[in-house]
Formats: structure tokens, sequence, C-alpha cells
């Protein structure tokens, strides 16, 4: 991540370097509200890099 990057910025960025025409359409990232203040986020890493 860069400094000036923020981290919604770096995962929008990365996600897009995946992205290949058919990634995009069976796998994601999904963010969700919790019931309490907080955010969950499911990222899908299957065949990336990470």
């Amino acid at each position: 991540m860069r400094d000036a990057e923020s981290p919604l910025d770096w995962l929008r960025n990365w996600y897009a370097q995946q992205c290949d025409g058919e990634r995009e359409h069976e796998r994601g990232v999904k963010i969700a509200t919790l019931d309490n203040p907080g955010w969950t986020v499911s990222i899908d890493l299957e065949e990336t890099e990470l």
C-alpha cells in the first residue's frame, strides 16, 4: 500500500488487477455491517498471489 493510498483504494486497485473476464463473475469482495459498530470483510483469495 502506498503512503497516500487508503485501504479502500488499495483493495479496489488490487481487485481490478485480479479481474480477468471470469473471476469478477464468480469470486469477489463482500463488505457488510455488523449489529454493533463495525464491518465484516470477506475476500476470496483463491487463485491470487495472496
